[in-house]
């Protein structure tokens, strides 16, 4: 016996989860999982008629994902130097050559 397809929230919610299985980028990858989560709290919500816990859970999901996302985006944000010299070391030492982030540096520093 076949089934008729399920709400088009979860769908979409699903079709989140096989974006984040293909993904190489963890920011994306967290990102997708975000959506996925308020998709998936929003089918609980909505159409399960407030399943206590499906919201919970995804929920929960969400905030994880979303604390990652920020904290990802965060360690790639650009780097300048306050001071001219530390900019003139990582240059002359081969910091750039060498393909060391300016994070690091900036932490050795």
């Amino acid at each position: 016996m076949l089934l008729p397809p399920n709400h088009w929230l979860f769908q979409l919610a699903n079709a989140s989860l096989f974006l984040s299985y293909i993904s190489y980028d963890l920011l994306f990858l967290r990102l997708v999982l975000a959506v996925a989560a308020l998709l998936f709290l929003l089918w609980g919500a909505l159409v399960l008629d407030y399943s206590l816990d499906t919201i919970l859970w995804n929920l929960v999901f969400l905030v994880i994902n979303l604390t990652f996302a920020v904290r990802i985006a965060y360690s790639r944000r650009p780097i300048s130097f306050e001071r001219i010299e530390h900019e003139r070391l990582y240059k002359v030492l081969g910091w750039r050559e060498l393909k060391i982030p300016r994070a690091k540096f900036f932490v050795c520093s």
